[in-house]
């Protein structure tokens, strides 16, 4: 499914489905969860371009139809409660969108203002990727002005605490050798109280992380799903505890330096998440490669979960390059904030 492009006749890709085999009612496809912004621009007149492809291992498939309908027709069909029938290019074959549905879409003040309650969760890399304490490049350098986890912690933590009512947040870090262990651990306690990962505030957190420093070594590699696990399973209990009237949305935070090499199982984790009261905010902090990060975005194609084979219910993961908006604190807020509830 693609949107009109910039340029005359061009196309931008918004929204690829899972691949479908066909029964005796033809190809059925799962629904599909989008905002009117991402799907034509926001604009009732904006062309919608459906294009239908026989499917291929080998990635070179064959195109068998293109359907094209505007975003004005499509909210058209939701208001009458009628399928949209749509004709493709060549008259021959035709897509049934058997139900549209338009909401209104909350934004993040609309819950809190609710009366929903943000549940602050800090989970930091500890791999060696980082670069030993002890130098003055690693991003984890002893010396506060050029630590940029210390820096991203201040800025985005004073960001988030406005929201948490008690100020209180369990803390983990991931990708290194706890005291006393010999393995690598992918979530631990920062405090050292794996029974209660609490610490108080921004300063909290920044106190219990220059303390793991000097007696945490650095290893790796980097995994997200023990640290998504974790409070996964935080969330589903929690989920159990609230009354219906009751609304809390958890926030997890992780700031990481790269690439993740535990892929299948963090997109597994993940899309159990999406059916959770549980935003997921990633960070990258320095330069490195993000591509792994964007992907976990999913703005465009939900994740898929090899072992629940199902895809990611909605999108609740944002990733924000600090670098990028490190200079600019509301437009830093604002990208941080983008995906809190969605």
């Amino acid at each position: 499914m693609s949107k009109e492009g910039q340029m005359p006749g061009s196309w931008r890709p918004v929204y690829k489905s899972e691949n479908k085999k066909k029964d005796r009612f033809g190809y059925q496809w799962t629904r599909v969860f989008t905002d009117t912004d991402t799907l034509a621009d926001d604009n009732d007149n904006g062309a919608i371009q459906i294009q239908v492809f026989a499917y291929n291992n080998k990635g070179n498939h064959q195109k068998l139809a293109t359907y094209e309908t505007t975003l004005g027709e499509m909210k058209q069909s939701g208001k009458d409660e009628k399928p949209l029938e749509i004709s493709s290019s060549g008259g021959n074959s035709k897509v049934t969108i058997e139900r549209v549905m338009v909401s209104k879409k909350e934004t993040f003040l609309d819950y809190i203002f609710g009366g929903c309650e943000i549940g602050l969760q800090v989970a930091i890399d500890f791999t060696l990727s980082n670069g030993d304490v002890t130098n003055p490049h690693s991003l984890h350098y002893w010396n506060e002005q050029s630590n940029q986890y210390l820096q991203t912690i201040r800025s985005v933590g004073q960001v988030l605490e406005n929201y948490d009512s008690d100020k209180k947040y369990p803390l983990y870090g991931f990708g290194g050798r706890y005291p006393g262990g010999m393995q690598v651990s992918h979530c631990f306690a920062l405090n050292g109280d794996c029974y209660d990962p609490e610490v108080k505030g921004v300063e909290g957190i920044v106190k219990a992380y220059k303390n793991s420093l000097s007696h945490c070594p650095l290893y790796g590699p980097t995994h997200f799903s023990g640290v998504l696990e974790t409070v996964n399973d935080y969330c589903k209990s929690k989920k159990d505890e609230l009354s219906s009237v009751q609304l809390e949305n958890n926030v997890l935070l992780i700031l990481t330096d790269g690439e993740i090499m535990d892929v299948p199982k963090t997109h597994h984790e993940i899309v159990e998440a999406s059916g959770l009261p549980l935003s997921v905010i990633i960070i990258g902090v320095g330069n490195a490669d993000f591509g792994i990060m964007e992907t976990l975005d999913a703005d465009k194609d939900p994740l898929y979960s090899a072992v629940s084979k199902k895809y990611q219910s909605r999108d609740m993961v944002q990733f924000v390059p600090y670098n990028k908006y490190k200079n600019d604190p509301a437009l830093l807020a604002k990208e941080v904030l983008r995906e809190i509830p969605q």
